[in-house]
C-alpha cells in the first residue's frame, strides 16, 4: 500500500495536468456538492463530496502510468507489459484500502504483492532519477544485480512470466 500511496504525495509538476471538465459535467458536480453540503456530516457524505472534488484530477493509476512513461520512453523493449503489473498494484493497493473488487482472489494478489511492490518501487525511484537527467540506458548497458534496479532490470522478463502465471492459474487473463 505504502509504494502506491508514494505516487499520490508527488508534487504537482510531477504528475499529470487535471483535466478540463465540460461545462455540463462541472454544473453536474457543482449541483451534486450542493445538494450532498446540505446533508447532515456524515462519513459517508464527506466521501462523495471527496469523490466529487476529485473529479477531473488525476487518479492514482493515471499517476503511476505517468511516471512509468518515464522510464519506458527510455527503456522500450526492456519492460513489456509493466502498465499491466501496474496497474494490477493499483487495484490491489484499492482493495486493500477501500475494499474495491481485484481481478484476483485474495491468496493470488497475496502470492505477488512483493512483485507489486518492487515494481511500484522501482518505476518511483527510476523515473524520478530519469526525470533528473539519471541515463537509465547506458546505466543498464553495465547495472549488476547488486543493486536493487539492477536486479529489478535483469530479472524483468521472469517478474512477468512469474505475474502472468499467478493471473492464467487464478483464472485471469495473461
Amino acid at each position: 500500500m505504502a509504494a502506491a500511496n508514494m505516487f499520490d504525495v508527488l508534487p504537482i509538476d510531477a504528475v499529470p495536468s487535471d483535466v478540463a471538465l465540460s461545462p455540463e459535467l462541472a454544473e453536474a458536480r457543482a449541483e451534486a456538492q450542493q445538494s450532498f453540503r446540505r446533508l447532515e456530516q456524515s462519513q459517508e457524505r464527506d466521501s462523495v463530496l471527496s469523490a466529487l472534488g476529485r473529479i477531473g484530477k488525476a487518479s492514482l493509476k493515471q499517476k503511476v502510468r505517468h511516471r512509468a512513461r518515464l522510464v519506458t520512453n527510455s527503456l522500450p523493449q526492456k519492460l513489456p507489459e509493466i502498465t499491466t503489473i501496474l496497474d494490477m498494484a493499483v487495484d490491489g493497493r484499492n482493495h486493500l484500502v477501500h475494499g474495491s473488487p481485484t481481478k484476483l482472489p485474495s491468496q493470488s494478489l497475496d502470492s505477488i504483492m512483493y512483485l507489486l511492490t518492487d515494481t511500484l518501487e522501482f518505476i518511483f525511484g527510476a523515473s524520478d532519477l530519469v526525470e533528473s537527467g539519471w541515463e537509465i540506458t547506458e546505466w543498464d548497458s553495465r547495472a549488476s544485480t547488486s543493486h536493487p534496479f539492477g536486479r529489478y532490470l535483469k530479472t524483468y522478463i521472469g517478474i512477468l512470466a512469474h505475474f502472468k502465471s499467478v493471473l492464467r492459474s487464478a483464472g485471469g487473463a495473461a
